[in-house]
């Protein structure tokens, strides 16, 4: 499994965490390639490290190598389907179809964003989890809502304190669903209209371009019934993660 979190050596500068910052300011310069060309460093001196290909597709997507972007999205996703054991409840068969559409609606976001003239949302895989955990639990009590039955987590809030043991300065939600029978079962397909819907809603549109969020999470689950359930987290940490892991 990918890491995220554990401590640099303190004896020497990490080459990892050093090709990391530098990938960082150019992203804030919008030096694109450079931004690649240092995050690609910083993931190829630790390959299991996956904050460097968080940064990845953001830089892939806003210079327009969408193919690469897609490619970074589902990596880093799939590291949250790893820590998702309950995302076991949907049958094998149906996980990489759910792991794509989770992609689609990550890429929609981001380029909504891009469209908007807003940075992309790096996607977060503890994100993800919070946000799977909510589509999935919708799905097991029979609710669909943004408040959880479950005491200690009824917002997004909590749950994501629960799965990510930290604390958000700002988080906003966008819970959707949608019938498979008007698709043929294509899943990206309901997740592109979901994305129109929640596009044309006002305030679901104003948690996709949000100027105060800078991290995104998508989830899915299948229910029972041929319905599709989508929960999308908008996060603003209240601390970045920065460090490495072996």
């Amino acid at each position: 499994m990918l890491g995220r979190a554990a401590e640099p050596s303190a004896s020497l500068p990490d080459p990892a965490q050093a090709s990391l910052d530098a990938g960082l300011q150019a992203l804030q310069r919008k030096d694109y390639g450079r931004a690649v060309e240092q995050l690609r460093a910083a993931s190829e001196l630790q390959p299991y490290w996956l904050l460097p290909h968080e940064y990845l597709a953001v830089a892939y997507h806003a210079s327009g190598q969408e193919v690469e972007a897609r490619a970074e999205y589902c990596r880093v996703q799939r590291a949250s389907v790893d820590w998702n054991l309950a995302g076991q409840a949907n049958a094998p068969e149906l996980r990489e179809g759910l792991l794509a559409a989770e992609v689609e609606a990550i890429f929609l976001v981001n380029a909504a964003r891009l469209a908007a003239k807003l940075p992309p949302l790096r996607p977060d895989p503890l994100l993800a989890v919070c946000a799977r955990e909510h589509s999935l639990e919708m799905w097991t009590l029979g609710y669909f809502d943004h408040v959880s039955p479950t005491p200690g987590l009824h917002m997004a809030r909590d749950r994501f304190r629960m799965i990510a043991d930290q604390e958000c300065q700002i988080i906003s939600e966008n819970v959707g669903h949608a019938s498979l029978s008007t698709a043929a079962g294509d899943l990206c397909h309901q997740v592109i209209s979901l994305h129109n819907r929640f596009m044309g809603s006002p305030g679901h549109r104003a948690n996709i371009l949000s100027r105060d969020v800078s991290l995104v999470g998508v989830g899915l689950a299948l229910d029972g019934e041929g319905r599709i359930l989508i929960t999308q987290d908008f996060l603003h940490p209240a601390r970045e993660p920065r460090q490495c892991s072996d």
